[in-house]
């Protein structure tokens, strides 16, 4: 039996991190600030450990006796108005977790980082994978920048010796989805606001197979490796044509230019929203262009990952979200 601490605990993919260890047979300690809802762990057995990321102090309390951490509890930047505020949140917590981590003894920190921190293909003629890094400074986009930043202090930990295996989930849709980000997407297409569809592809995974991958990552990854946790590779409008299917609505008419999207984000950054998609984060549409298949081989092979159709991870979300409220 092994003992983990899941930070971001009651967030949507730190929630399956969470259900992943029982299903393991692990000892989970669940982190949170004092202040969080924390319904979503209600009948779930696990030690609960209050404190926050900006405070050194309670991450190594909650860490002592811990062989692993799973780090899902990352800054996420849902606009750009502030990027060397948004620059300074990010790298400082991730510091603090892991000089914590240091601290503590922890035998291996799983870091959840992003899809944001993969670059295009280094190479014509083949899919993004784990050796291509996001140039910083390319999309003027804090989510990126940030995610980017804080995956160069886990690769600086790595140089110095600490511990770390990096996993990439890509597009996360799933049960436990408590405060929808990507998750968006599906209710605002369920809910018929989302009319038009963009000729990207996109890499979609099942919080619950991300769940289990960072397990995976935990018992198998190298240390000092990333691994991109996806799934299908589907084109957009296939995706959104497929929610609406399951929710029984009319599909996406309109196919929309990059140019067109990019003009309503500005829009939408004078207005503090998207018009016709609300609430939807701007720094999804801001960097769609950079919406693309990956290569998922690496942690298929090295971790025996294995996922579950699209279909299913769409089915089930919905009605998850039926169930709780959402829709």
């Amino acid at each position: 039996m092994r003992q983990a601490l899941v930070l971001g605990s009651t967030g949507c993919i730190g929630n399956n991190v969470v259900r992943a260890c029982l299903e393991a047979g692990w000892q989970v300690r669940a982190f949170h600030r004092p202040s969080s809802k924390t319904w979503m762990l209600d009948g779930l057995e696990v030690e609960h450990a209050t404190g926050d990321l900006g405070d050194p102090a309670s991450l190594v309390a909650a860490m002592v006796g811990c062989d692993v951490v799973f780090h899902a509890a990352a800054y996420y930047a849902r606009h750009s108005l502030d990027m060397a505020g948004s620059m300074r949140q990010a790298v400082t917590g991730m510091r603090h977790v892991l000089e914590a981590v240091g601290r503590a003894g922890v035998e291996r920190l799983v870091y959840t980082s992003s899809l944001t921190a993969l670059g295009p293909p280094g190479e014509p003629g083949r899919l993004a994978d784990e050796s291509d890094f996001y140039l910083p400074g390319s999309t003027g986009s804090a989510y990126f920048e940030s995610k980017w930043v804080m995956e160069a202090e886990a690769w600086r930990a790595i140089a110095g010796g600490l511990p770390v295996v990096i996993v990439l989930p890509t597009a996360v849709f799933g049960p436990w989805d408590v405060k929808p980000a990507t998750g968006e997407i599906l209710l605002n297409v369920a809910q018929g606001r989302f009319p038009a569809w963009v000729d990207v592809d996109v890499n979609v995974i099942d919080a619950r197979d991300v769940g289990r991958g960072q397990v995976l990552a935990a018992q198998r990854g190298r240390v000092g490796q990333r691994y991109i946790l996806g799934g299908e590779n589907v084109p957009l409008r296939e995706a959104l044509e497929l929610t609406a299917r399951e929710a029984g609505v009319r599909p996406p008419r309109w196919k929309a230019s990059l140019g067109l999207v990019g003009a309503l984000v500005k829009v939408g950054e004078a207005l503090g929203r998207l018009p016709l998609v609300e609430p939807l984060p701007l720094e999804h549409f801001k960097t769609i262009g950079e919406w693309r298949a990956l290569n998922v081989d690496k942690a298929r092979r090295e971790l025996g990952l294995e996922t579950r159709p699209l279909a299913e991870t769409v089915r089930d979300t919905l009605a998850w979200f039926r169930e709780y409220g959402y829709l």
